[in-house]
């Protein structure tokens, strides 16, 4: 994971990581967390990845693996997810996509209006 923060970090690589299929095995990270710090590393690549593909992780299920276990996380790590969340949910290209992939999120998104940091009250 952190190789592939790297590349990302290096050059626009999000373009690359959308086509070979990594965001589905990113989020799949995400859904089954082994390791904290590579589930960190993870919503970090996430969190990148929506600064230019905020579509393409929203469509292989980024929304719901980034706030499926959003409370296990450190606050810095929540505040990425929701940085991502919020850019997702701005990008929603259509209703059907809305219906599939920000529906079954919203009362998630709902509860975390009574989060306790501003900043995730905010992005939420």
């Amino acid at each position: 994971a952190r190789c592939i923060y790297n590349i990302i970090d290096a050059l626009p690589a999000a373009r690359i990581v959308a086509q070979t299929g990594g965001i589905p095995v990113l989020c799949s990270k995400l859904l089954k967390i082994e390791y904290v710090d590579l589930a960190e590393q993870v919503v970090s690549i996430l969190e990148r990845l929506t600064e230019e593909q905020p579509v393409q992780v929203l469509q292989n299920g980024g929304l719901h693996s980034l706030l499926a276990y959003l409370d296990f996380f450190a606050l810095a790590t929540q505040r990425q997810a929701m940085v991502a969340a919020t850019r997702m949910t701005q990008a929603v290209p259509s209703l059907e996509s809305f219906e599939a992939h920000v529906r079954p999120v919203l009362s998630r998104l709902a509860t975390l209006l009574s989060h306790d940091d501003p900043q995730v009250v905010q992005a939420a």
